[in-house]
């Protein structure tokens, strides 16, 4: 097999090509990661482009989430709302070894493009189908977002603040986590495939892929009754310090006690109060009270210098946009630079996937 031009060995699906129908965020992001795997990716856009183009600034004639999720990729422009659109997909999608596509139940039937007919021209066809709430269920036709996923599924409420205030994730959690689960689905069917033939149906949804994720999360909540259950631990969260929020990460007594150390609150670590997680939850109020005047004393710095001498678990609450230039994302190669329309722009990596692919453009919307 051999290597993927911009690679300097094969790749994993050198020679796999994939007819992509999806638009958003989603699907493109499953066909991004089967592209830097060395899969040939071809996005299928309507003439006026895949709507995720113009959300938000512009990066050429994308946006940056499109961007971003569409590099390594050719790009093609069919009117699905055509004949002539719909049979020229149909023909390049049963030419292809995995179609992925994002449509509520019926219109990929009305497109021809559902597994059925393309599977009678390829058997061995992989055929990944990603909607908001399923193929079936009195839910099935509803328009979904990733918001309206993030309210569903629980993940605002689980995000609510401590007056009770229901939060969404500001980002496309669910989206992105979809994608993952499409990724994986579509790998376990193309290894079946190779080991023992035949292609395969998969359908991943937004709201299976929101549930998953929260999988253990939702176990321990019905194992409460379905109350949400008591923390985990304490302390667990920010405290204020002189120049900003220190993190701080406690599962164990002996987590418990070096943070006491770091702080130098040996008298805190002594409190019978909280000699056991169980009696730190209990009166987490009180730790917490105690704690948050020692980190009013430090600086972020003081207390990265003091966790790291003892070996406790803690950061500071760094903004976003500071990751992509921190020393350690760096050391492990986890920042890439990017040759957009816009300029030089950094990438977070995706790991595991080839950086040489990584670094790719992003087609240009193609016309006819």
């Amino acid at each position: 097999m051999p290597a993927h031009p911009s690679s300097s060995s094969p790749l994993p699906l050198d020679g796999i090509t994939v007819f992509d129908v999806s638009q958003g965020v989603a699907g493109p992001y499953c066909g991004l990661l089967l592209a830097l795997n060395g899969a040939q990716v071809t996005k299928v856009e309507p003439p006026e482009g895949d709507w995720l183009r113009q959300l938000g600034q512009r990066v050429g004639d994308h946006s940056p989430h499109s961007w971003y999720l569409n590099r390594a990729k050719r790009s093609i422009t069919l009117d699905l709302r055509s004949e002539d659109g719909r049979r020229e997909a149909a023909d390049l999608a049963s030419a292809s070894d995995v179609v992925l596509a994002s449509f509520r139940p019926g219109v990929i039937e009305r497109l021809g493009l559902h597994h059925e007919a393309l599977a009678r021209r390829r058997p061995e066809l992989v055929h990944c189908l990603i909607s908001g709430y399923g193929q079936k269920g009195g839910m099935a036709q509803r328009p979904a977002v990733d918001g309206v996923l993030q309210a569903f599924c629980g993940f605002m409420d689980i995000n609510a603040t401590a007056d009770g205030t229901p939060r969404t994730f500001p980002y496309f959690a669910v989206d992105m986590l979809a994608g993952l689960y499409a990724y994986q689905a579509v790998l376990g069917a193309l290894i079946r495939r190779w080991r023992f033939g035949g292609g395969a149906k998969l359908e991943v949804s937004l709201m299976e892929a929101a549930a998953s994720f929260l999988g253990p999360r939702l176990l321990e909540i019905a194992r409460a009754g379905g109350t949400p259950p008591a923390l985990f631990s304490s302390p667990n969260g920010a405290f204020r310090a002189q120049d900003g929020w220190f993190l701080v990460a406690v599962t164990t007594q002996a987590q418990f006690v070096l943070v006491c150390e770091a702080l130098e609150a040996h008298d805190v670590a002594a409190d019978t109060r909280f000699a056991s997680r169980q009696l730190r939850i209990d009166n987490r109020q009180a730790l917490d009270a105690l704690l948050a005047q020692r980190f009013a004393r430090l600086d972020c710095a003081d207390c990265e210098r003091r966790f790291a001498a003892v070996g406790a678990m803690g950061a500071t609450v760094s903004a976003a946009a500071q990751l992509l230039m921190h020393e350690q994302m760096r050391a492990v190669g986890a920042v890439l630079s990017g040759a957009t329309p816009s300029g030089p722009l950094p990438l977070a990596s995706i790991p595991g996937a080839d950086p040489a692919l990584q670094q790719c453009a992003a087609p240009v919307l193609a016309t006819r």
